[in-house]
């Protein structure tokens, strides 16, 4: 079953929390990969590595 809601808080963490959850189905599949323009706009390829998808919720781009 799919459930959608929005996610809570107002700020970079709340949305992080979500995402890193340990016992979050995503998070014990196979680790994601980037894909897409905006992606590749960025430079992001390969896999998905945590310190990099940190920084993008806090709004700061990969190149600095």
């Amino acid at each position: 079953m799919l459930t959608i809601q929005p996610i809570t808080g107002n700020n970079q963490y709340a949305a992080a929390n979500y995402f890193t959850k340990a016992d979050d189905y995503y998070t014990k599949e196979e680790v994601g990969q980037w894909f897409g323009k905006g992606a590749e706009a960025l430079g992001l390829v390969g896999a998905i590595e945590q310190p990099v998808f940190a920084q993008l919720l806090d709004g700061r781009l990969p190149n600095g």
